[in-house]
């Protein structure tokens, strides 16, 4: 009985230094990534006001699509497809906060294109997205600009390194999962339920691009670090309450 105790603990440990050490990894490339993103960054003065600062980084080559779409007056971070990520846990409890932040990140949502049918409406800058808190234990339609500029001081825009008709194949399989539960097991994935990352990745799966290659559960971290991604825009919040947006044109 000792020995297998001894086995128990022994396995245990093992895959907390085996996770400790890959999250680490991937905590390093994101805010490696950001920072290379944000020290090529020109001021766009005419576009800024007191309150929102605006830059750009030049593309190394043409994008097929912006980085971000507009609306009227409003903009929304990325175009259909990509994916926005929000580093932070959403939780405050001290402890668990850091640790869900470190070892797992915090939300991921895909971006879509106008859409409607008898149950989805789609919008320019809407997002479909399953957080698991609240009334939102299902996938659901959000809008991205009220939702990450209202809940977080920082997050990022991935895009997909696949082909545009990827990424919009991608969003459509995505409405297949809209209405489908919150999946709070995580390890084990289910057909008819999700969790944020989860619902990002299989969407992808589903045109044969695998955005976290080790076969485990997909965290937000994996997505945000995954090789086949690269970062078109990112947003800060600065304590002053000054907010800064970069994009890629």
């Amino acid at each position: 009985m000792r020995k297998i105790v001894s086995l128990i603990l022994v396995a245990l440990l093992s895959f907390v230094i085996w996770a400790t050490i890959g999250s680490l990894a991937e905590n390093i490339k994101i805010s490696a990534d950001v920072r290379d993103f944000v020290n090529k960054a020109t001021f766009i003065e005419e576009k800024s006001t007191t309150r929102i600062k605006y830059y750009e980084i030049k593309s190394d080559k043409p994008l097929d699509l912006p980085s971000y779409q507009t609306r009227g007056s409003m903009t929304y971070p990325g175009s259909p497809g990509d994916i926005i990520c929000a580093k932070t846990a959403a939780v405050e409890i001290p402890i668990l906060y850091e640790g869900i932040t470190f070892y797992v990140g915090g939300h991921a949502a895909l971006c879509g294109f106008p859409y409607e049918s008898d149950e989805i409406t789609f919008n320019t800058g809407s997002t479909l997205e399953i957080t698991g808190f609240g009334s939102d234990i299902t996938a659901n339609i959000k809008n991205s600009y009220t939702f990450f500029n209202g809940y977080y001081d920082e997050f990022m825009v991935y895009r997909v390194d696949t082909s545009l008709e990827n990424r919009f194949q991608a969003f459509i399989n995505s409405l297949s999962y809209y209405g489908q539960s919150y999946n709070y097991s995580f390890i084990f994935n289910q057909k008819t339920k999700k969790y944020c990352s989860n619902l990002v990745d299989m969407a992808y799966r589903d045109v044969d691009v695998i955005l976290n290659p080790d076969g485990l559960a997909t965290t937000v971290l994996d997505i945000m670090a995954s090789p086949r991604v690269y970062l078109v825009y990112y947003s800060r919040l600065d304590d002053d309450g000054i907010r800064y947006n970069y994009a890629l044109v």
